[in-house]
């Protein structure tokens, strides 16, 4: 049974044959792919081992970066992951290795859920709607040979919601398929400042404009946006600055988005502008920020 890297090893070799760039990153994910579209990728061996700290830093990148997050791996609570089922860790899709093969390279695959009590099938209400009136059933009759109430046959036409799979494959039976493609979706989450000198920064941007985000176990820590999106790395100490410093060039060049850092003290040098926190106070606008690093 393959472990964590052979599995990030082979994701990584899949996504560069579909001809993704991809960047890895040891945090809140494990690869980075772009072809288009961006994707975050975490790998686990058992998607149980997902914090939630980590995932929902996943969703906050996801929704700064536009970016699709997915946990991957082998098994989940001890059960192997299936193939082509969409299982949940924290509201991160979760999957095996061969259903992000098949999203990536035919576009969707159906939305087979795992959840508490079976497996279920998000159906796509329009499919529903036409079908029963296609075939000039009534929604009673159709709640009683499925064994459900009229309200929930009501609510499935109404809005994309899972039933239990052995109820869609009788509704299947009477209709064909009317159940909806799985969709990967881009979260809104928001982070808070870890410290006073992230806070300062934070309020220093907002005073030229941007709207800030906080990340955590990221590249970058603060997320600025007003026409364009700014990553900062925001760190105190030179002597962690400078490690930080190449993970973080490296991180922006990929994700083609403009980056400074914001330090108390200047580096002997830096691949990445460095502005200091006190300077910072000079900018009267974005506008002026964004000239000045790029």
């Amino acid at each position: 049974m393959a472990g964590k890297r052979e599995i990030l090893e082979q994701l990584e070799r899949f996504l560069v044959s579909e001809g993704f760039a991809v960047c890895r990153f040891r945090g809140c994910f494990d690869l980075a792919a772009k072809r288009g579209e961006m994707f975050l990728f975490k790998v686990l061996f058992d998607l149980g081992s997902l914090s939630r700290e980590h995932a929902k830093n996943l969703k906050i990148l996801s929704g700064s970066l536009s970016a699709y997050p997915f946990a991957v791996g082998v098994t989940s609570k001890g059960e192997r992951l299936l193939d082509g089922v969409i299982y949940e860790r924290f509201g991160i899709p979760s999957v095996s290795l061969e259903t992000v093969k098949k999203i990536i390279s035919e576009g969707s695959v159906p939305a087979v859920y795992r959840d508490r009590g079976g497996f279920f099938v998000e159906i796509d209400p329009e499919l529903l709607r036409a079908a029963r009136k296609r075939h000039g059933i009534s929604r009673s009759e159709l709640a009683s040979r499925l064994g459900l109430s009229k309200k929930a046959v009501y609510h499935h036409e109404r809005t994309s919601s899972r039933m239990l799979l052995g109820t869609a494959m009788l509704l299947e039976e009477l209709f064909g398929r009317v159940c909806a493609d799985f969709r990967p979706r881009i979260f809104e989450e928001s982070g808070s400042p870890k410290d006073e000198f992230e806070r300062r920064t934070a309020s220093e941007l907002e005073r030229l404009g941007f709207e800030t985000n906080f990340a955590s176990f990221a590249p970058f820590d603060v997320v600025a946006t007003d026409r364009i999106t700014v990553l900062s790395e925001v760190e105190a100490s030179a002597s962690r600055l400078r490690k930080r410093a190449e993970v973080f060039r490296k991180f922006i060049t990929f994700i083609e988005k403009p980056g400074f850092i914001v330090s108390e003290k200047k580096p002997r040098d830096s691949s990445v502008p460095v502005i200091l926190r006190k300077e910072l106070k000079k900018f009267s606008s974005g506008t002026e920020l964004i000239e000045t690093i790029s």
